[in-house]
């Protein structure tokens, strides 16, 4: 995964990988999350039908059942879970939802198996993606059901970028579409249950729609055999891509993908797949490694680890508690290789500038007080003054800030804010 290749005729084109994280980084990028994500630790689509199946007893469902799984097809998986379905209808003792529950997380889960599934989860939700939705109702991700009460959170939200505060306190959006198991709220498995949710709950298509219009999204343990959203790509790649124009409006990760599959992604369905799998391979560690990498170019913690590392800090303000919850985070976003030092007043923060310690940014408070001039104006005329050539980021309250900001600037402070994403991006685009 190589940020760059070089053309034939010397320019530098951007790899797919960068491409993607340029879009996760402007907060353009939704993840769409299947059941392959949750394959370390729960019961892929047929072998959780197929358990479920062991506890109903008519002996002609279970045949009919085994019979329709063997087929091996997502129409016939969602016959048989329709069967279910209506079997357990019938039955006045149990419960499909309790069957599920019972059978939705492996039986064999080991230690490895459930770090891998904690390491997944951590990696893909400190990604700053626009929204995670998935079409899974185990508990693996934990979220909110996709229904008339958060569509406006997906659609009409537009703070996304990395900045955000939500990303670097690692509060991902998970959106579930098929519902949640364990509040047993919209679970969605039959077929009847698919044309509810479809034509039934108003809005439902339509915010689909309006996501894969909008976004770019990024398919992960997907195998493309929901037909609904198969039909949904389609009718956004006639709006999107007509008369065979195909630019690039979706990514996916696949394992085991022949060069013709590839290709037929690339050309026809405007998607760039990245394909993965070694033989031998039954823990999909390239599946890993593909979030880590994807991680470790967009995660906040990360891009303000590589921005920050060696540097040195001078935050001014009196108290040393106002800031403390921001202040570490950086700290621990380079791994404390980034020099954070307090100074209580001007004066203090005056004697250090001057004495020979040399600092990459200062960030000072702006301190009204009623009878002198605020302690940031009064730190930054003295700077220049004596011509202490380090920027300065005003960070404080939002109180008079259109005025404060402008007497700020004016005497030289390379920005002032009063939130704390504000302040970070002003980092970003200082060391980037």
């Amino acid at each position: 995964m190589t940020a760059t290749r070089t053309s034939a005729r010397g320019t530098t084109a951007t790899l797919p990988m960068e491409a993607l994280a340029k879009e996760v980084i402007a907060g353009r990028c939704v993840a769409f999350v299947g059941a392959g994500f949750s394959a370390p630790v729960c019961r892929l689509w047929h072998a959780l039908l197929a358990a479920v199946a062991t506890e109903v007893k008519s002996i002609e469902v279970r045949a009919h059942v085994e019979a329709l799984l063997a087929e091996k097809s997502a129409r016939a998986y969602e016959m048989a879970a329709q069967i279910l379905e209506d079997a357990f209808k019938n039955s006045p003792t149990d419960d499909l939802l309790q069957a599920l529950r019972r059978h939705t997380r492996r039986s064999d889960v080991s230690s490895a198996d459930q770090q891998r599934m904690d390491r997944r989860r951590t990696l893909l939700t400190e990604i700053p993606f626009a929204a995670i939705l998935t079409t899974n109702f185990d508990d693996e991700l934990k979220g909110e059901v996709l229904d008339g009460s958060t569509y406006a959170t997906l659609l009409r939200d537009a703070g996304s970028r990395w900045v955000e505060r939500r990303f670097w306190e690692r509060s991902s959006r998970v959106l579930k579409l098929h519902g949640d198991l364990r509040r047993g709220t919209g679970v969605t498995l039959s077929r009847r249950g698919y044309r509810t949710r479809l034509y039934s709950e108003p809005g439902y298509l339509h915010v689909l729609r309006s996501v894969l219009l909008t976004k770019t999204v990024l398919f992960l343990g997907f195998s493309f055999t929901d037909e609904y959203l198969n039909e949904l790509r389609s009718e956004v790649l006639a709006y999107l891509a007509p008369e065979g124009k195909t630019p690039r409006y979706a990514y996916a990760l696949l394992e085991d993908v022949p060069p013709a599959m590839l290709a037929h992604f690339r050309d026809h369905e405007a998607m760039h797949v990245f394909g993965y799998g070694v033989p031998g391979d039954h823990e999909h560690r390239g599946f890993d490694e593909f979030l880590a990498a994807l991680h470790a170019r967009t995660n906040p913690a990360a891009i303000m680890g590589r921005r920050l590392e060696k540097r040195r800090i001078l935050w001014v303000d009196p108290s040393t508690d106002r800031n403390a919850r921001g202040r570490k985070y950086l700290e621990d976003a380079t791994r404390r290789l980034c020099t954070i030092e307090l100074a209580r007043t001007p004066d203090e923060a005056l004697a250090l500038l001057t004495t020979g310690e040399t600092y990459d940014l200062v960030i000072t408070r702006w301190g009204h007080h009623p009878q002198r001039p605020a302690d940031g104006e009064t730190l930054l005329q003295q700077m220049r003054q004596r011509d202490a050539r380090v920027p300065v980021v005003v960070f404080a309250s939002g109180d008079h800030a259109g005025e404060n900001r402008e007497a700020a600037l004016r005497l030289g402070a390379l920005e002032y804010t009063f939130e704390w994403d504000a302040l970070y991006a002003v980092i970003d685009r200082r060391f980037a």
